[in-house]
């Protein structure tokens, strides 16, 4: 592999102009660049010590596809675009500068060591993840699966749970809890991770994000979380939550909060308490095995005793945390107190 790396100086000192322009003329400069021999990937890097400085990195099969990229007048068209986007600063800050760089072999078998974790490797000065299916008590020669990534925009990992099902095919039933790494590509499209480990998924979330300066985002479902998980008042207006062995009913109307909770062995322990003593709302979130719960915990007296009013449990990753939280403020200014929304 060779990286060619050519340096300029542009007269557009804002980034975001910079930036502006560069995405207005790349699908142009692409298109050129995907018609050669040997092209891989580009890449633009704004100079953090220099405003208005910049790199544009091309990467190659061989040195042979990268000199015939710049002898054969691609390179001239693809500087004409780009510079008709992005001028070149002035006399005597207008020079281009190319230099040609060959990559380390990459090595065939590669140490346990090496390994970013599980069956994946990952070069951080490439910018490139390889797959390396299992062989006996190691890993295959050669990677089944290599990508050189393109300049991404952002990456999200993704985390949720599911019934276990049984592949058609036999074999293992697919886990309950799946995760999948998603880094969105600046010129569009994206590299789609799918990994049962949720450790070694975000090792490589965050691998890729570090590589380009950004910070991983966290969603459940790739599907997109959904509504309707709120808990439905009885005919009389009253909330009703179950925790453990315990009963609750919210009742507003009466300024209420009943607790029952059943004994061990016969019989039911009823307490009662004001909602005038209710001091907070507190939104909960709790994950145990492949089921999430959100929780509304009123916190009650001098004591602060905990009680929940409300819950929601399922599969994690479907249920949407921004309609839990708004629930929670509607119930606690309803009840004239301060909710501290954690979840």
């Amino acid at each position: 592999m060779v990286v060619s790396i050519l340096t300029r100086k542009t007269r557009i000192t804002d980034r975001s102009q910079w930036q502006s322009a560069l995405e207005a003329v790349l699908p142009k400069l692409k298109a050129v660049l995907d018609g050669e021999a040997g092209f891989v990937s580009v890449e633009y890097l704004w100079s953090t010590d220099e405003p208005g400085a910049f790199a544009q990195l091309t990467t190659w099969d061989s040195p042979d596809d990268c000199l015939n990229y710049i002898r054969g007048g691609g390179a001239a068209t693809v500087a004409t675009l780009e510079d008709a986007a992005i001028p070149t600063a002035a006399y005597p800050d207008g020079a281009w500068v190319r230099r040609n760089y060959e990559s380390r072999a990459r090595r065939s078998v590669p140490d346990e060591s090496e390994l970013l974790c599980g069956d994946w490797a990952w070069d951080a000065v490439l910018h490139e993840l390889s797959h390396y299916s299992r062989k006996g008590k190691g890993h295959a020669d050669e990677p089944d699966a290599v990508e050189r990534l393109q300049p991404v925009r952002s990456v999200t990992w993704y985390r949720w749970s599911q019934p276990p099902m049984q592949a058609h095919t036999g074999g293992r039933p697919m886990p309950a809890g799946l995760s999948r790494v998603v880094a969105e590509y600046e010129g569009g499209g994206d590299l789609t991770v799918n990994e049962l480990d949720r450790d070694c998924a975000g090792q490589i979330a965050a691998a890729i994000a570090s590589a380009y300066g950004l910070e991983v985002q966290h969603e459940g479902a790739p599907t997109g979380r959904s509504g309707g998980n709120l808990p439905e008042r009885d005919e009389m207006g009253r909330l009703r939550a179950t925790s453990g062995r315990s009963d609750v009913i919210l009742d507003e109307v009466a300024g209420q909060v009943l607790v029952s909770r059943r004994k061990r062995l016969l019989g039911r322990e009823k307490r009662s308490y004001s909602t005038s003593d209710i001091r907070y709302l507190e939104l909960t979130y709790e994950m145990k095995g492949a089921q999430e719960t959100f929780s509304v915990v009123a916190v009650i007296g001098p004591e602060e005793e905990r009680v929940p009013v409300a819950s929601y449990t399922g599969f994690e990753g479907w249920a949407d945390p921004a309609e839990w939280r708004e629930f929670t403020g509607d119930l606690a200014r309803s009840l004239g107190v301060e909710a501290r929304l954690e979840a």
